[in-house]
């Protein structure tokens, strides 16, 4: 029978500040970007949601690097790669240790936990751990209600308490060989807090045309702007000590009948996409309007996988030798879970951190008028890598359950 490696990956959000050029090999981002894109424009939009290129680009590595012959041929592909297996550790390396210098506000991590009676390359192990800055644990997956235990406590902790089951026992077995999570944490306040005290209600636009009502966090900064006739983009400066990282929100001026499309069509030649428009970002004095809002989705990755021309290493073809030197393992599971979280302080930010920033109290009398009381797409994006960590859609900023989604579009 063969065995099963099962990769379950981790997404997770909070925040960081914006912008100069970093003296970095931009392909790996490129890539990124590209896969994170697209698999982005075939998920089911119809709800609020949030995924990482970064955190599934990075799982999908991992095992690229224990992938041979035409199973590491398809997973190239399918991310998009322009350099060698070989060059990939050392760019994602640099690209991780970018994100992470200087103080613990942007964390990755990555685990690898292996049944105990696995026999996985010592250079694998090696690999894990030292390119990819990996944990190795053994456990004995026989005992899954264990094995799920220890797996779900690195996770909280990784994700500061925020998610608490991501492991079912359910979906472990004897035949399960090794799992392999990837986590992604971002914790910051914004560059300028909103004040609380111009928080208040007011009517969301839906897309259907109702309204909810949601609390709207209001400011008025000097902040990263543009505007042409379909639409208007801003970025928000997220306080951190060397990355440049921002949010930010492109909000279309008419009701598009797909968001995303709306954006994702404007430059669909080029791969970088929408991503183009934010090289035309100036520094502008902007009333900006947001609401509050949470978002939590879980994504089985195996669909997209598919859509990535990923099907080899899904199946009994796999070859997977440079992990334990058979061709005896396969994906058979894959997750992302990411949580995103804004209010007046930042993202996942106590309101302490909020009272560490000065506001800018002039309006200004040709100040640009930002108010997204409508759906409006959002993306978490460093501006010295070109690297886009996180993408989403804010729908209805009153919903706050987590969507539980298989990932492709719904028929």
């Amino acid at each position: 029978m063969r065995t099963l490696l099962q990769g379950l990956f981790l997404t997770l959000i909070t925040l960081g500040t914006p912008f100069r050029a970093y003296a970095i090999n931009e392909e790996l981002a490129e890539s990124i970007n590209h896969t994170g894109m697209f698999l982005y424009y075939i998920m089911d939009k119809s709800q609020n949601t949030v995924m990482s290129p970064l955190a599934i680009s990075t799982s999908l590595l991992m095992t690229y690097m224990g992938a041979k012959g035409n199973t590491a041929h398809q997973i190239a592909t399918g991310l998009h790669l322009t350099m060698s297996q070989k060059e990939v550790p050392s760019a994602y390396l640099s690209l991780a240790n970018h994100l992470t210098e200087g103080g613990d506000k942007v964390q990755i991590g990555s685990t690898m936990w292996i049944d105990e009676k696995s026999n996985v390359l010592g250079s694998y192990k090696s690999l894990i751990s030292k390119e990819f800055d990996g944990s190795i644990h053994s456990v004995n997956f026989h005992k899954p209600l264990i094995a799920a235990r220890s797996m779900n406590e690195w996770v909280y902790e990784k994700s500061d308490g925020k998610i608490t089951k991501f492991i079912d026992p359910s979906t472990l077995s004897s035949s399960t060989q090794m799992i392999l999570i990837n986590s992604l944490f971002l914790k910051g306040s914004w560059e300028n807090p909103f004040p609380t005290q111009n928080t208040g209600q007011q009517p969301f636009l839906k897309k259907d045309g109702s309204s909810v009502p949601c609390k709207m966090m209001r400011q008025s900064s000097e902040l990263y702007y543009f505007e042409n006739d379909d639409s208007q983009i801003v970025a928000i400066p997220i306080e951190n000590i060397n990355s440049h990282l921002a949010f930010v929100v492109f909000l279309p001026k008419k009701h598009p009948e797909d968001l995303y499309n709306f954006y994702y069509s404007q430059d669909e030649k080029k791969p970088e996409g929408f991503i183009s428009y934010l090289q035309y970002l100036k520094k502008a004095y902007v009333n900006v309007s947001i609401p509050k809002f949470i978002v939590s989705q879980k994504l089985n990755l195996i669909p997209l996988y598919r859509s990535l021309g990923i099907s080899e290493a899904l199946s009994n073809k796999a070859d997977f030798s440079e992990i334990d030197g058979t061709k005896n393992l396969m994906i058979s599971k894959a997750f992302q879970q990411s949580v995103l979280s804004i209010d007046e302080g930042g993202i996942f930010a106590t309101a302490a951190a909020s009272s560490s920033f000065s506001l800018k109290s002039s309006r200004g009398e040709d100040a640009a008028q930002f108010v997204a009381n409508r759906p409006f797409l959002y993306a978490v994006y460093d501006f010295d890598t070109k690297l886009l960590l996180f993408l989403g859609e804010c729908q209805d900023p009153s919903q706050m359950e987590i969507t539980n989604v298989t990932g492709g579009k719904s028929s």
